[in-house]
Parts: C-alpha cells; structure tokens; sequence
C-alpha cells in the first residue's frame, strides 16, 4: 500500500475529453476544464495517466473506467499523482457530486 501527499494534481475539475493514448506512450488522458490544484490552474489543460505511474495493469484499467464513467455522468473529478506534481504523472482518479 502507498501512502503518500505527493500531488493533488486536480480537485473539483470536469473531464470533457479522453484520449486513449497521449504523445503515442503506454498512457491515456483526460482533458479538463476547471477546478484547482496544480493542474487545475488552468482553464482547460491535458492530465497523462502512464502506465508505469500504475501499481498494475488492473488499476490503470479501473482508473480509465473511472474517467469514462465520470465525462458520461458529468461529474466533477479529483486526480493525483503519489509521484509528484507533473500533470504528465496522475495515477488516480476518483469521482465527486
């Protein structure tokens, strides 16, 4: 289990865009619009979820099932990175009201 604070990359922010893969690397991303957070600082912006950043393959699935569900039900959406605070660098995600 990690446990860390490393970076709140984006809280509260709205996923209008998901992209398979980003830059042709083993990731996807999510673009969003609004919210804070080191990522959140701008109006929209790109955030990379890398595979390596992962704990497995599995979490890196779940997390981009997480970001399908949350652009379908337009929720609002906290993304962190334990890596540090490169919006290249998220590897969770979850899902607000």
């Amino acid at each position: 289990m990690r446990v860390a604070v490393a970076g709140e990359l984006l809280q509260g922010g709205t996923i209008i865009e998901i992209g398979s893969s980003y830059a042709d690397g083993e990731n996807f991303a999510i673009r969003t619009k609004g919210g804070s957070g080191t990522c959140g600082k701008f109006e929209e912006t790109w955030i990379v979820f890398p595979l390596a950043a992962s704990q497995s393959a599995a979490a890196h699935y779940r997390t981009f099932d997480m970001a399908l569900e949350a652009m379908r039900s337009g929720m609002k959406v906290r993304v962190h990175s334990y890596d540090g605070i490169l919006c290249t660098s998220a590897d969770f995600i979850s899902i607000m009201k």
